[in-house]
């Protein structure tokens, strides 16, 4: 092959790539730039070397949006995670929660212990870790903390509550405005019921806002809308 040639083939490929981010970074900007001014966040932009990112308080709960890329080549994909703090001493110190699955199944197999609440739907359900197990029981029995995480674990099969913290991940690109309002506005709802704070109060103070013109307000308590898989939104590359 003439050495014009090669260059020639490794600059384009080079180019489309290129392009390609730009193109990514450009929907992604758009999308969660529109958000984050919306619901008061702030936003910093994805760059060359940099992945899209807000954060800030939502009706008095600190949330955060980020981008996470995973793999390499072929199987690099991009990751949605959506994470909610919950106020301090609203739950209990140490607790863990994460999807019930063959890993976890494994874990026990090897040593892996967990915490039996007396909820047949929650120990099915969910790994439960904690050390203050009388706290971690009365914490479930507590009005809606059960029901909102089984609607969580559902709702996101990478569903995981640890430090505090509710994380949400999807295989997903953050470029659906839709999309990502509904997800932290559900995000918000389960944290303050879980936190046994009253949302109508706090809803009060920060009504929602239209996104745009010609862009109508969503209801923010509707159920979270799931990204589409088309080329233009999905997660891989």
């Amino acid at each position: 092959m003439e050495p014009f040639m090669f260059f020639s083939i490794i600059a384009l490929v080079t180019g489309a790539i290129l392009a390609g981010k730009f193109y990514a970074n450009n929907k992604t900007n758009e999308a969660m730039g529109l958000v984050a001014n919306t619901l008061g966040l702030h936003f910093i932009a994805a760059g060359w070397l940099t992945r899209a990112s807000m954060s800030g308080k939502h009706l008095g709960i600190e949330v955060s949006v980020f981008e996470d890329v995973r793999g390499s080549g072929k199987s690099k994909t991009r990751w949605a995670v959506y994470r909610a703090t919950i106020p301090k001493q609203r739950v209990p110190v140490g607790l863990v929660l994460y999807r019930e699955g063959f890993g976890s199944k494994i874990g026990k197999l090897f040593g892996g212990q967990d915490i039996q609440v007396g909820d047949a739907e929650i120990d099915q359900a969910l790994i439960v870790r904690g050390a203050q197990v009388a706290e971690i029981r009365e914490f479930f029995a507590r009005p809606g903390v059960k029901q909102t995480l089984l609607e969580l674990n559902t709702m996101c099969p990478n569903f995981r509550f640890e430090d505090g913290s509710i994380k949400l991940e999807y295989m997903a690109a953050l470029r659906e405005t839709v999309v990502i309002r509904n997800n932290i506005e559900t995000l918000v709802r389960a944290t303050l019921q879980i936190a046994g704070i009253e949302r109508d109060a706090l809803k009060a103070t920060a009504p929602p806002r239209a996104l745009a013109a010609g862009v109508p307000a969503q209801d923010p308590w509707a159920p979270p809308q799931a990204p589409t898989n088309d080329e233009n939104s999905s997660g891989h590359w």
